[in-house]
């Protein structure tokens, strides 16, 4: 947490957005020099992991591949702004092109089978160094 550009969140925080969400499972998982937080959505026609928020580097070889096998899912999605590609590229994702063939769905309740490109804002007086993550804003909350 402690991490240039990433925000700090405290436990009473974590607590109350993951472990006792009401209506969602989040997966607390510690990987080589960083922690994921992650969520299932499960539907008939796919089975996602998404990358909701983490600290350190996502950036191990055998991340991707490891997730995909672990939990046994169709793909596996990060929503991020502030990180380098590169970041992820280490770790085997690639960057979703929006209008290109490859689909993965951001909407499971219900389920919408297409893509979307999420537009965001936020004020900071430090534009060089930050990350916003899936659950900074209301795109990891039931629709």
């Amino acid at each position: 947490m402690d991490k240039e550009g990433q925000s700090w969140k405290p436990e009473e925080y974590l607590n109350w957005r993951y472990k006792d969400h009401p209506l969602y499972d989040y997966w607390v998982c510690e990987f080589w020099d960083g922690t994921l937080i992650l969520r299932m959505d499960v539907v008939p026609e796919c089975r996602a992991c998404r990358i909701v928020d983490w600290w350190g580097s996502p950036g191990n070889p055998q991340l991707h591949q490891y997730l995909i096998n672990y939990f046994g899912v169709d793909h596996i999605d990060c929503y991020s702004a502030g990180v380098p590609d590169s970041e992820f590229e280490k770790a085997g994702f690639k960057k979703l092109d929006p209008l290109g063939d490859v689909i993965i769905p951001n909407y499971f309740a219900p389920y919408h089978h297409g893509n979307i490109e999420i537009r965001y804002c936020f004020k900071t007086d430090n534009l060089g160094k930050f990350k916003v993550v899936k659950s900074d804003g209301d795109m990891d909350r039931p629709s």
